[in-house]
């Protein structure tokens, strides 16, 4: 499946039904908004299903602090260093004129 319809996840159910389960290929950070990207692996299974979608969206409280909890939660799940989730930041603002 190679869609990317937009469907908001809680963070339950991205440590829980994604995160812990190995579906997550990367995560990217949206520092202007108060959202974060996640994109699954291609053949990901999500609550038990096929994933309707690679891609979903994640509302977060303080973006400042993700990467820190999203760390806290792969030491928690006991992810080893080599297999963590890749994390990037995606700008959204244009600075030159």
């Amino acid at each position: 499946m190679t869609t990317f319809n937009t469907i908001y996840v809680s963070w339950n159910e991205f440590v829980n039904e994604m995160l812990a389960k190995g579906e997550v290929k990367r995560v990217e950070v949206v520092p202007e908004s108060d959202y974060v990207q996640i994109y699954l692996q291609e053949d990901a299974v999500v609550l038990g299903r096929p994933a309707r979608t690679l891609f979903y969206r994640m509302k977060v409280a303080n973006i400042d602090k993700f990467e820190e909890r999203l760390r806290a939660a792969e030491d928690g799940l006991n992810i080893a260093l080599t297999d963590r989730i890749p994390l990037s930041y995606k700008r959204t603002e244009f600075f030159g004129k």
